[in-house]
């Protein structure tokens, strides 16, 4: 049912990073409403965006999934379902490098919320998973794809065919170590006020100066390498990005590759 309540607030930060906060008490539940003013806010973000989005719930809970009493029939149903896939997907669709901040529960929809986002910071509370099978449904928002893109198939099927819940030290990815079974973060902290705050700071405020090269793997990611190429190079273009050189790096930089490729590239090449 609409509201004049607020479920969703939007900071645009000094630094260029938009701060979207979840805010349905107790547990953020992923109610119509919440989602057609996420909806309305990635729209807004999208139509104008900052340098870079972060998504979080707070420091005791991302979002625990859907409003389960708004569940009913089929009809009901098939509402929930186009409410999760047009928010999740306007999320998605941001044209910035989106930061999930995750502390506390992201389960069902909440995943799915995590999972729509280019990235995952979690603290050491977070909890992650598709339990929606122990309801005797299956992940409705995404979930069912975006998971296995991301893990695998066979690991997403085991969340989602059991429900179980993963913890953060099991979703991390650790850069430069063997990946771990379910590489669902990027790195995991211990406290959400000292620890997930800065980290999310530190990395969108990087990546609100130079967002571009992951936000244009999103729509060639399935293609072969040439046609993923060009589909990129189309994508810059169409940003107005017409040389990428120029767009990330300055002068500084410009002399550490003369001198790399005067110095270090002979000896490479023996």
């Amino acid at each position: 049912m609409p509201t004049d309540t607020p479920l969703v607030h939007v900071e645009r930060r000094d630094d260029g990073v938009a701060l979207v906060t979840l805010d349905n008490p107790k547990v953020n539940a992923l109610s119509g409403e919440l989602l057609r003013q996420l909806e309305a806010v990635a729209g807004d973000l999208t139509g104008t965006p900052p340098g870079a989005v972060v998504v979080t719930g707070g420091d005791r809970i991302f979002a625990a999934g859907a409003d389960i009493s708004e569940f009913g029939g089929p009809d009901e149903a098939r509402a929930v379902g186009g409410g999760f896939r047009r928010a999740l997907d306007a999320v998605a669709g941001i044209p910035r490098c989106v930061i999930a901040a995750i502390s506390g529960f992201a389960l069902g929809g909440g995943c799915e919320l995590a999972l729509a986002c280019d990235l995952r910071i979690a603290s050491d509370r977070a909890k992650l998973g598709q339990p929606e099978i122990l309801l005797g449904i299956i992940p409705g928002g995404g979930g069912t794809q975006r998971l296995a893109r991301l893990v695998g198939p066979a690991k997403a099927k085991e969340l989602v065919l059991t429900g179980r819940q993963v913890g953060a030290d099991e979703a991390l990815a650790r850069h430069g170590r063997a990946l771990p079974d379910f590489p669902l973060c990027v790195y995991t902290t211990v406290r959400f006020e000292a620890d997930v705050s800065t980290a999310e700071r530190r990395t969108a405020e990087f990546l609100a100066a130079y967002y571009g090269g992951g936000v244009h793997m999103r729509g060639t990611m399935g293609l072969g390498p040439t046609d993923a190429v060009i589909a990129a190079l189309r994508r810059y273009a169409a940003a107005g990005v017409t040389d990428l050189c120029l767009r990330f790096v300055g002068d500084d930089q410009f002399e550490q590759f003369e001198r790399f490729t005067a110095e270090v590239l002979p000896t490479l090449a023996g």
